[in-house]
């Protein structure tokens, strides 16, 4: 099993994350314990997941954290929020999580990206 190491948590406008109620250090820090706690060992994935407003914004971070090279998360906008907002939610905090660079939020599945 792999073991996460404690990485250092940048403050990031809590704004963008759409969690009301839930501060985007504390999520952070939940989604690095739900990853160890579950021994989810993700190491050099690529997954392809969603991201969306709210507490969902979490999916692709989880998958990083648990090791994935490469997080594609799709986030077609909807009702609960427009692309371009659910992508500043989930890169907020994928920053925070210190696995920003790891993850590529996306509109619509593409041949490239899936194949």
């Amino acid at each position: 099993m792999r073991t996460l190491t404690e990485q250092p948590v940048t403050e990031v406008d809590e704004s963008q994350l759409c969690v009301p109620g839930c501060r985007p250090e504390r999520l952070a820090r939940l989604a690095r314990t739900a990853v160890q706690r579950c021994q989810l060992d993700l190491t050099d994935l690529a997954v392809f997941t969603e991201a969306a407003s709210a507490a969902y914004a979490v999916t692709p971070v989880l998958a990083a954290l648990a090791g994935a090279r490469r997080v594609y998360a799709l986030a077609p906008s909807s009702e609960s929020g427009s692309f371009e907002e659910i992508k500043q939610a989930t890169d907020a905090l994928a920053r925070i999580a210190s696995v920003g660079d790891r993850i590529e939020v996306v509109s619509e599945k593409c041949r490239d990206i899936i194949c």
